[in-house]
């Protein structure tokens, strides 16, 4: 793995009464991670919907008494994100989740968004592994703890 430009620790029950913190903590990540892009201020928006997703997702998901570590770089070439947050139960279902994530397409996430009983954290991971191009893995940690490792490899525009 990549050098980390920075780590965060947040608690849980901030974003509880606050789902705005999330939009501004993955703005704040963005504006980082793409400082030295040719195009940071298109950049910065795909990183900040990225983040902003794996943040609920992580909430979403998780035990929002819990808190949730941040660890993220930008080497040449792409961003990375690796998660680690409070899952309580639900360890094997996002674990489930993800793998199916990694092995879906287009076909599937069309057929998903047309479904009002589709699993929200399915979708989104879907759509994070589609529509955003970001390669996924998962890590149980024990004590009902999810590592969600995320990257995107950067296109560099001409």
């Amino acid at each position: 793995m990549e050098k980390s430009w920075f780590e965060i620790e947040m608690v849980g029950s901030a974003f509880q009464s606050r789902w705005s913190t999330c939009s501004d903590t993955a703005n704040l990540v963005a504006q980082v991670l793409s400082l030295d892009s040719p195009d940071s201020q298109r950049f910065a928006s795909q990183v900040s919907s990225i983040t902003n997703e794996l943040f609920e997702l992580a909430f979403r998901t998780g035990r929002c008494a819990g808190t949730l570590k941040v660890n993220a770089g930008a080497p040449e070439g792409g961003i990375f994100f690796q998660l680690e947050f409070d899952a309580g139960d639900n360890v094997r279902r996002i674990v489930s989740e993800v793998e199916q994530a990694r092995l879906a397409g287009m076909n599937q996430y069309l057929e998903l968004l047309g479904r009002e009983e589709a699993a929200p954290t399915l979708l989104s991971l879907i759509e994070l592994t589609v529509v955003h191009k970001v390669s996924l893995a998962v890590r149980d940690l024990g004590q009902m703890r999810v590592g969600l490792d995320a990257s995107l490899h950067r296109v560099m525009e001409e």
